[in-house]
């Protein structure tokens, strides 16, 4: 069977450690559908650790809604999450975004369930190593004939 890593993107050359034999997964064990989520999700990360605003956006369905944990109630709505693009620091120092042990659940044929701890690596202005790890769980619905984000819960763990 052929096993590929879990799926990640670096933004830059890094010289992050190479991937965990452990989070590898079973390519004759997804579909062609789970893999589209799972092409479109990592898609979707990309544009977030890159601050890809114009892709972000694409990919959202308008009415989209969240649960983030530093507000801790349901946000509505694709604008709020505009400021998180414009007002963060620039795309200056290394990331890499991996989707750690990623499930994909096919709700039918126009919906679709991934859950995934996403781990976001990067360097700081001092030069030291950052791992930032959230759980995350989202949901993409076929809408107008196009796969769309429409929900996202995210947790911190400690």
């Amino acid at each position: 069977r052929e096993k590929i890593p879990r799926i990640s993107v670096e933004t830059e050359e890094t010289d992050f450690p190479s991937e965990n034999p452990s989070n590898f997964f079973d390519l004759d064990r997804i579909s062609e559908e789970e893999t589209k989520i799972l092409d479109l999700n990592q898609k979707l990360l990309d544009s977030i650790v890159t601050k890809d605003w114009l892709t972000y956006n694409s990919m959202c369905h308008g009415s989209l809604t969240c649960f983030e944990p530093s507000f801790g109630e349901l946000i509505r709505g694709i604008p709020f999450h505009k400021l998180h693009f414009c007002n963060s620091h620039t795309n200056s120092f290394r990331a890499k975004v991996t989707m750690v042990s990623p499930k994909v659940r096919m709700l039918g044929d126009s919906a679709a369930v991934i859950a995934y701890v996403k781990l976001t690596q990067s360097i700081d202005k001092c030069g030291t190593p950052q791992t930032a790890r959230v759980e995350e769980t989202r949901v993409w619905q076929i809408v107008d004939g196009v796969w769309k984000h429409v929900h996202f819960h995210q947790a911190i763990t400690k």
